[in-house]
């Protein structure tokens, strides 16, 4: 019963009327006009419980509105009244559109934050790579450089097992040097 739809006769009615209405001037004015979205309306608000509807606008968009039951004097509301209640219904609105926007601000600016934090993390990284390349082409160069310098001693009278151990040496220096060219390929 206290579900109010959007293409409900009451917001209807709001949106139409931009003002707040009370459920007393409807009924009047039913007898006299368009009874059956009057009636509409007066049965709506009699639902609710209200006597009285203010809306919430803020530029052309129906924000919210308020319903009022009966005053605890018994009185009607006035046109006091309801210029008050629609001065404290245009005052919610605004706070409303301020929120909105500060909500909008505050994921803006997260946004940009993170934005710039993968920017300085992608920066990192390109520094790191470059670092870890270079290590890995100084290991391929060094390693190149020791076969070189086991290839260029002269062995021939050296006995058998030094020479398998220096070929196993310059084996695995190549092996050192392939991937550590690999490597610096990998980290570019």
């Amino acid at each position: 019963a206290g579900r109010v739809d959007a293409d409900s006769p009451l917001i209807q009615h709001l949106q139409k009327h931009r003002g707040g209405i009370v459920r007393e001037e409807l009924l009047v004015q039913k007898s006299t006009g368009n009874s059956t979205a009057l009636r509409a309306v007066t049965d709506q608000l009699t639902r609710l419980g209200a006597e009285c509807a203010i809306p919430s606008f803020s530029r052309d968009r129906l924000l919210g509105f308020v319903v009022l039951g009966a005053k605890r004097s018994g009185q009607m509301y006035t046109e006091s009244d309801l210029q008050n209640l629609e001065t404290l219904g245009n005052q919610a609105a605004l706070a409303i559109e301020n929120t909105e926007f500060y909500e909008a601000e505050k994921t803006g600016q997260a946004q940009m934050f993170h934005k710039a934090q993968l920017a300085s993390l992608g920066s990192m990284a390109g520094g790191m790579s470059h670092q870890i390349n270079n290590r890995f082409h100084v290991q391929a160069i060094m390693a190149d450089a020791h076969r070189l310098l086991l290839e260029s001693l002269d062995l021939t009278a050296a006995p058998q097992p030094i020479r398998e151990a220096v070929e196993k040496v310059k084996v695995t220096l190549d092996k050192i040097s392939k991937d550590a060219i690999r490597g610096g390929e990998i980290a570019k």
